[in-house]
């Protein structure tokens, strides 16, 4: 049976400079750099099949961030995190 290396989308490069933006962070092993990119990748998959699964419940063909917010505030560990970041609400009008 061969198995065949997993190669991540993300450039490793542009994981690392990323990575430096922190100031508590010197120095990155490259074992650590490739399980951020893979990690990174399997989230935004995760979190692109929601949104997808939930513009499909609306009907929509697009999906937009409303769609993204739903999803997060669905996924309770992923809401925990990530529904501050998001932009508001447009308002209507």
């Amino acid at each position: 049976m061969i198995v065949e290396p997993i190669k991540p989308e993300f450039p490793i490069g542009r994981v690392k400079k990323i990575t430096k933006l922190d100031n508590d962070i010197n120095k990155v092993t490259s074992e650590a750099l490739f399980l951020l990119s893979c990690s990174t990748e399997l989230f935004l998959l995760f979190l692109a099949e929601r949104s997808a699964e939930i513009a499909l419940e609306k009907k929509r063909k697009t999906v937009k961030l409303d769609h993204i917010r739903m999803a997060v505030k669905r996924h309770r560990p992923t809401g925990d995190f990530l529904l501050d970041s998001l932009p508001a609400p447009a308002e209507s009008t």
